[in-house]
């Protein structure tokens, strides 16, 4: 599940807007290792004042960090979509991807848990991803397609080991 075109168009529209230089270098914490390279590159296209460096925890997981430790963004997923799977909902609402503070995420998930409607649930879901994006909260560096095809008598599953896990379950029925 992703945004709609009227929801891509007016996030593009916003993305424009901005000519807003910063007044000193941004430091951005790169989460995913392995990666710091590339994400420079990407990062620098848009902000070559930035310095990119690793950071280990997302910053919202972190006890004893203090606001001068704190990156002012940090590149912590892949991956701005969502399925309808409570534990990548719950675990992202934890980590802060959505901006929203803890009796916020409290409030939020309940009221998302005490929904039957599948179609309700996801219209709340796509309403929080697009507050998030157009607030930049979450700001994607990039957008590419990406699809995922078996054929009976395989299906995959979500990963289990934890969110945003690139190695999907594949299973024959």
């Amino acid at each position: 599940m992703g945004l709609n075109a009227r929801e891509q168009a007016e996030i593009n529209k916003l993305k424009q807007l901005s000519g807003t230089k910063p007044e000193r270098p941004i430091v951005i914490g790169l989460l995913h290792q392995g990666h710091e390279k590339l994400c420079t590159e990407m990062l620098r296209k848009d902000l070559p004042n930035a310095h990119c460096s690793a950071i280990t925890q997302i910053p919202g997981f972190e006890s004893n960090s203090s606001p001068a430790q704190t990156p002012d963004a940090y590149v912590a997923s892949t991956d701005t979509s969502f399925q309808e799977d409570i534990n990548l909902i719950s675990y992202s609402l934890n980590a802060g991807l959505f901006g929203l503070t803890k009796p916020e995420r409290a409030d939020w998930l309940a009221k998302y848990m005490s929904i039957d409607d599948k179609n309700r649930r996801i219209q709340m879901l796509r309403k929080l991803q697009f507050e998030a994006l157009s607030s930049a909260t979450i700001a994607p560096l990039l957008s590419s397609p990406y699809t995922a095809l078996v054929r009976k008598p395989w299906r995959f599953d979500l990963p289990t080991t934890y969110a945003n896990d690139p190695f999907w379950l594949i299973k024959k029925d």
